[in-house]
């Protein structure tokens, strides 16, 4: 499968925290659309930096944005992606899987996160 052209794919097998990396590569001048994706990770944090148990069957991806607006809006993005994941994700579900939204940055499938 090919990512559309807006998207550069830097995969790895184990990072300690994907978060971390992404920020490392945004910082070290990746463009927008830099998608990076590991199979596992072993030191998973979440949005405030709390810790969570991550498993190898979990996606463990991020994307470097450049938004063009203040940065105090930029807490509104995960709102704004959680909508958006949900929309794709819910043209792949049959009609009666339970589709949730664990705000403000999570989404669960019939009660999975």
């Amino acid at each position: 499968m090919e990512l559309p052209v807006a998207y550069t794919l830097i995969k790895y097998e184990t990072v300690e925290n994907i978060r971390e990396v992404a920020i490392q590569h945004a910082r070290d001048g990746a463009v927008e659309g830099t998608l990076i994706w590991a199979l596992h990770q072993t030191n998973a944090t979440g949005h405030l930096g709390q810790a969570w148990i991550c498993n190898d069957e979990d996606l463990h991806c991020t994307i470097v944005l450049r938004p063009e607006f203040p940065s105090e809006k930029h807490p509104e993005l995960l709102l704004v992606s959680a909508v958006s994941m949900a929309h794709a994700l819910a043209t792949h579900l049959s009609a009666m899987t339970a589709l949730n939204f664990v705000w403000p940055n999570d989404l669960a499938i019939a009660d999975h996160k």
